[in-house]
């Protein structure tokens, strides 16, 4: 008889992909096991097709019917945590006590971190700023395995005709394969506005690309039509919008170019899945939680103030807006051997 696992994982998008790293290792110590994750409706997209994961499900009614030998919470909702405690016979990560999130020993390393530290937020901050380990290293410690460069990556499994898809945009759009391609997403989600460029420096780092390398530029921009159209204005080169697409599409035309330039965001997780290679930059976020599987550079500004967790910076101008662009350059002849 198979064991069952329950993995919850709920959000946010880039969150849920980058926990997919976790599967491998999984499988490797549970061999007979039947793996179902729980997610919100909009990431299930992003675990389709993965022959790790044996069931996707975002209903919790659903699943509290069942009952599963191990379940993975790596949520920290009190909902979840009721879950996990009432289907779970053994459990990693969060469980409900008294009426409160709590989290195991063995998830203890994550969570000490995290905003239900039982040490506090300005502990736990602390604690963020002094580790030294990637996120995968640390959830596959979790469950008692040692962590697998090789092996042990996001995945994000593209059918042909997704594959095909990015092919025609590119067709459709005049770029051609046998030129640099170059992916750019300055842009971060409502709540990391200091994880953003802004747009006139956003159209110069395209231009300085462009000029460098001879490369054709391609803005991802999903969901930000307004910035988009700003950028493409204000740039003196040619920039192509990604579009309107779904996940998949999305991660399609992702993984047809040659190099990506991202925030530390949700764009950051296709490609790595998508063994692209990328140049991250970073400023409110812990650039040390982030692999780079030997496909990545990382760009950190030199402040004191450097993984401070703020929606808005308290200077006039952030860190990663004042990044000099020649640091993108020069990641990117690094990671191209130029």
């Amino acid at each position: 008889m198979k064991n069952k696992i329950l993995i919850i994982k709920l959000g946010a998008l880039g969150d849920v992909l980058r926990t997919t790293c976790i599967l491998p290792a999984l499988k490797e110590k549970h061999k007979n096991s039947h793996i179902t994750w729980l997610t919100k409706e909009n990431a299930i997209p992003l675990l389709q097709n993965n022959l790790l994961i044996n069931k996707i499900d975002d209903n919790i009614k659903k699943i509290s019917k069942e009952k599963f030998d191990l379940v993975i919470n790596l949520d920290e909702e009190l909902k979840t945590s009721r879950l996990a405690d009432h289907v779970g016979k053994k459990i990693t990560g969060t469980y409900a006590e008294n009426g409160k999130v709590n989290y195991t020993e063995d998830s203890k390393e994550w969570f000490d971190m995290g905003l239900i530290s039982k040490f506090g937020k300005e502990r736990a901050d602390q604690l963020k700023k002094e580790n030294k380990k990637s996120y995968p290293e640390i959830i596959i410690n979790m469950i008692g395995m040692e962590f697998d460069k090789k092996k042990d990556k996001p995945q994000l499994i593209l059918t042909e005709d997704e594959k095909d898809f990015g092919l025609d945009f590119l067709r459709k759009n005049d770029i051609v394969k046998n030129k640099l391609i170059i992916g750019i997403n300055t842009d971060a989600g409502h709540r990391w506005i200091t994880k953003k460029i802004g747009v006139k420096k956003t159209a110069q780092l395209a231009e300085n690309l462009a000029e460098t390398f001879n490369a054709q530029i391609i803005l991802l921009s999903e969901g930000r039509k307004k910035r988009t159209k700003e950028i493409i204005k204000k740039a003196k080169i040619k920039i192509i919008d990604s579009g309107n697409n779904n996940l998949r599409e999305f991660s399609s035309i992702i993984n047809v170019c040659d190099l990506i330039i991202t925030s530390d965001s949700l764009v950051l997780h296709p490609a790595i899945a998508l063994n692209k290679k990328f140049i991250c930059f970073f400023g409110p976020t812990p650039a040390i939680e982030i692999e780079t599987y030997n496909l990545g550079e990382k760009i950190i500004p030199q402040v004191d103030c450097l993984c401070c967790y703020r929606h808005k910076c308290k200077f006039k101008e952030s860190c990663i807006n004042k990044l000099d662009n020649k640091l993108f350059i020069n990641a990117a002849k690094k990671l191209l051997n130029i």
